[in-house]
């Protein structure tokens, strides 16, 4: 597949190359010539993916850890379509990509801000830790997405797993936010916590 990366991502539709590179990236396998070719059409992929396969493809970037810019500042330029469209799931690993791999994307944090309560509504307690954690990592303010955790923060303790509790109480506390309902929460469930926690550990 390395080989002929350049063909595949010519002829091949987005789904099939967005899946092809995740592959790679769930098996912790390197594909230089693949993500370069990607690189090379990043306006096209992102032009006429779906939000689930520009979220794979951003998700296996940044699980790579290779830098892309042209990608993600094509993401960045469609961020207002990527959050009205995309799944809660595909818009936080896109947030999570972006903050992994040092981008600053304020298009694309500010149009998930600016959908939070629906995003709180849709999502599981890890897209939501996993959209906190991005957040606080690049140090951007989310009045409005951090007033949400603090509302459910009774629903996110107790349908939440330990890491998911732990990376957003870390964002909370990263980004300045008090949220006494969500930590009397994670007070009230400690022992529940520590025991998840421990059978994890």
């Amino acid at each position: 597949i390395e080989k002929r990366s350049d063909w595949l991502v010519t002829n091949g539709n987005t789904q099939e190359i967005s899946n092809t590179i995740w592959a790679y990236a769930k098996l912790d396998h390197d594909a230089p010539a693949l993500l370069a070719a990607i690189e090379n059409r990043s306006d096209w992929l992102v032009a006429y993916g779906t939000p689930q396969d520009i979220a794979n493809t951003a998700w296996a970037f940044a699980t790579l850890g290779h830098k892309s810019p042209p990608l993600f500042a094509a993401i960045e330029n469609r961020s207002d379509w990527l959050v009205a469209d995309g799944s809660a799931q595909s818009i936080s690993v896109t947030a999570w990509a972006s903050a992994k791999l040092n981008y600053t994307s304020p298009a694309l944090f500010t149009a998930i801000e600016q959908r939070s309560s629906w995003l709180f509504g849709n999502c599981s307690p890890q897209c939501i830790a996993v959209t906190a954690w991005a957040f606080a990592t690049k140090e951007h303010k989310a009045p409005a997405l951090f007033a949400a955790i603090e509302s459910r923060g009774e629903w996110l303790v107790a349908h939440g797993k330990p890491q998911d509790i732990s990376n957003t109480a870390w964002a909370c506390a990263k980004l300045d936010y008090a949220s006494p309902a969500f930590f009397a929460a994670i007070a009230t469930h400690w022992d529940k916590i520590m025991t998840k926690g421990n059978e994890l550990d």
